[in-house]
């Protein structure tokens, strides 16, 4: 995740104010977005107690895609839990993924607290942003469980990079594009896309 983060940082200084993330109801310059990022890693990495695999409870928000980044920041491995999985899924992934802590977007802190689990909200604070030392922070993307029970695939960090390297070179992304994102963020190619793309390309 070095390159992507290091792409963020890139971005937070050249064009700071370019609107990065826009979810119709609020939007974050990189600047804005790096800043969120760094303060949410901080507090991530200041709890010894969250563990290194964490669910994110988070909508097709900006928050979202603080949480996320702030997690891989933090070199965590994300779980998604999503919305529209019943309450017997959400508690199966849960187990079989062996999540301990949630990342909750504040749309999201009830269902967190049903959860019974603990859960930090992903606020709006700022800090200064510097790219992580490590390479750390991946994925468990889960299916919709629609003929049985949910199914885990593990994704490392050099998975993920290596396919957004490789969307973008065939998309020949730039910053001169914009991507609609109509697809939930729990989905893996919607992650790579709607996420780690855009950063790419500025």
């Amino acid at each position: 995740m070095q390159e992507l983060f290091a792409a963020l940082d890139f971005r937070a200084r050249a064009a700071g104010e370019r609107k990065a993330f826009d979810d119709g109801t609020s939007s974050l310059s990189y600047a804005a977005l790096a800043g969120r990022v760094a303060a949410t890693a901080e507090e991530i990495r200041s709890r010894p107690a969250i563990p290194k695999v964490v669910g994110l409870l988070g909508g097709h928000c900006v928050d979202s895609v603080v949480a996320l980044l702030a997690a891989w920041h933090a070199g965590k491995t994300v779980v998604f839990l999503p919305s529209f999985f019943s309450a017997p899924q959400l508690r199966f992934v849960i187990e079989d993924a062996g999540v301990a802590h949630i990342l909750a977007t504040p749309d999201m802190t009830a269902t967190a607290a049903f959860l019974a689990l603990p859960f930090t909200t992903v606020g709006p604070r700022q800090r200064r942003f510097a790219p992580p030392a490590g390479s750390g922070g991946g994925q468990i993307i889960y299916t919709s469980g629609s003929t049985g029970r949910p199914k885990g695939v593990v994704l490392a960090s050099r998975q993920m990079m290596w396919s957004a390297r490789a969307l973008a070179g065939a998309i020949a992304a730039s910053a001169d594009d914009s991507y609609l994102s109509v697809l939930p963020l729990t989905l893996l190619l919607e992650t790579i896309c709607a996420v780690m793309i855009p950063i790419l390309a500025g």
